[in-house]
């Protein structure tokens, strides 16, 4: 029997570079990774619905205490 295969989202089109490691996190984005924390509890699908990559957004969350407190929430 097969593993159930993950189909994950298409990155928006306009966000920016998830690899690269100097990406602004635009208000946009960051409300898109946000809700999509809140809604699946799940990081790397979050980072993924946003198009960025998951060490850009641990790396604000560790230089931007609001941030932190809405990723917390």
């Amino acid at each position: 029997m097969h593993a159930p295969m993950t189909i994950r989202p298409a990155a928006d089109g306009d966000a920016p570079s998830r690899f690269s490691s100097s990406a602004e996190i635009t208000p946009a984005v960051e409300e898109r990774f946000l809700s999509a924390l809140r809604e699946f509890g799940q990081v790397t699908y979050a980072s993924n619905v946003s198009g960025m990559a998951r060490r850009s957004l641990y790396a604000r969350r560790q230089r931007d205490p609001d941030f932190a407190e809405r990723w917390d929430e």
